[in-house]
C-alpha cells in the first residue's frame, strides 16, 4: 500500500485503500517519531487529541489528503529529500492499545512522479484549503 510524502502543500497523501485496511475510521491520528524516521496513522475517536476527520468518499478510489503543512526544511534536509514528491510503502501494525494502524518508514521513501486525480480534504482543514475535490 503506497502513501505519498512531501507534496508541495501537504505532508502526507493517503489513498482510500490504506484507510480501508485500518477499518474505514471516521477519525484518525497522525503521529511522527523523528528518532525512528517513522510516521504512524491510526484510527481515533472524535475526542482524541488532534483527531483528523475522514470525510465520506466523494469519488470511488479518491485519495485523502492529510496533514496540511509540508514537512519542515530541517526534516527534509535530514532525510536527504529534494522538493520532489516521494512514495513509501505503508505496513499494517497494531498499536499498544491493540488498534490497527499503518506505519511508514520515511527513510525508505523514494522519489516518484507527480500524481493526478481527485483528492478529498478533511473538513478540519477546510479553513486553509477549498472544499471538495482537488487535483495535484
Amino acid at each position: 500500500m503506497t502513501v505519498y510524502l512531501n507534496h508541495p502543500i501537504h505532508a502526507l497523501i493517503i489513498p482510500w485503500d490504506v484507510l480501508d485496511a485500518i477499518g474505514k475510521p471516521q477519525y484518525i491520528q497522525f503521529l511522527y517519531h523523528p528518532e525512528k524516521n517513522r510516521i504512524a496513522v491510526r484510527a481515533a475517536t472524535a475526542e482524541a487529541e488532534e483527531a483528523i476527520d475522514v470525510p465520506d468518499a466523494v469519488y470511488e478510489g479518491s485519495m485523502l489528503v492529510i496533514v496540511g503543512e509540508r514537512f519542515s526544511e530541517d526534516l527534509r534536509k535530514d532525510m536527504g529529500w529534494t522538493d520532489a514528491l516521494y512514495a513509501a510503502e505503508a505496513r499494517l501494525v497494531r498499536d499498544s492499545d491493540n488498534r490497527i494502524a499503518f506505519v511508514v518508514d520515511t527513510c525508505k521513501a523514494t522519489e516518484t512522479e507527480r500524481i493526478h486525480g481527485p483528492f478529498v480534504i478533511p473538513n478540519c482543514m477546510d479553513d486553509e484549503i477549498s472544499d471538495g475535490a482537488e487535483s495535484f
